[in-house]
């Protein structure tokens, strides 16, 4: 299912990865209840697990890549697609951006239409040559849309928490955490111009999987 997230990738659990693992299956109760699929016949054209009740999708103000200040509510009626990222990530993290720059270079006429919001879990990694090395790397980094965002802390964790991507409820937040024991999802949610959370892409998805459900939501708007 799109909730599953990333086990840690070696080594024993520490403490510290145990409590930070409670905190996340606390804060992904709501997700995982939200994001059950409805019958077939009512995903109105959508390839990704459907977000039951639509609800409105957490507002977040973050600084990116380029040093511009970005909220969520900037870019209303627009499809924003909103994942969390790092730019030290081994696999899936690469994956995604990939992906979503391959499926934007497609959306040709229809880019100004969509928004790609990268939340970084890992701002002591995530410097900003990191981040355009990461962009660069993946051909990201003439994309109007793409933003890779970061902040302080304190207000990266309650983006996590507001998004069930990951919860660091420990005295130094994500500072204390190596990249290979981050946890958070693999998913891509898709908001639609309305602001209301729709459907989770898994990270295997593809850029066809993408333009459906891009296409899709816009069409409601």
């Amino acid at each position: 299912m799109a909730t599953t997230a990333n086990a840690p990738r070696k080594g024993g659990a520490s403490k510290l990865q145990v409590g930070i693992i409670a905190a996340v299956a606390l804060g992904l109760v709501i997700v995982v209840i939200a994001l059950a699929l409805r019958p077939s016949g009512s995903r109105g054209g959508l390839t990704g697990a459907i977000v039951n009740g639509s609800p409105a999708a957490p507002d977040f103000t973050l600084i990116d890549q380029n040093g511009r200040q970005v909220s969520l509510h900037d870019s209303q009626g627009k499809v924003r697609a909103v994942t969390f990222l790092y730019t030290h990530c081994p696999d899936v993290c690469p994956l995604i951006a990939s992906t979503l720059g391959q499926a934007d270079r497609r959306l040709a006429a229809q880019q100004n239409q969509v928004e790609l919001l990268s939340v970084s879990v890992d701002p002591q990694g995530d410097t900003p040559p990191a981040i355009h090395k990461f962009d660069d790397d993946r051909g990201l980094a003439d994309l109007p849309n793409w933003h890779y965002l970061t902040g302080a802390p304190s207000q990266l964790a309650k983006v996590w928490t507001d998004w069930g991507g990951i919860n660091a409820n420990n005295p130094d937040g994500a500072k204390a955490l190596t990249p290979d024991q981050l946890e958070h999802m693999s998913i891509v949610y898709l908001v639609d111009p309305q602001g209301h959370m729709r459907a989770a892409l898994p990270a295997n998805f593809t850029v066809d999987d993408f333009l459906q459900d891009v296409n899709a939501l816009a069409s409601v708007g």
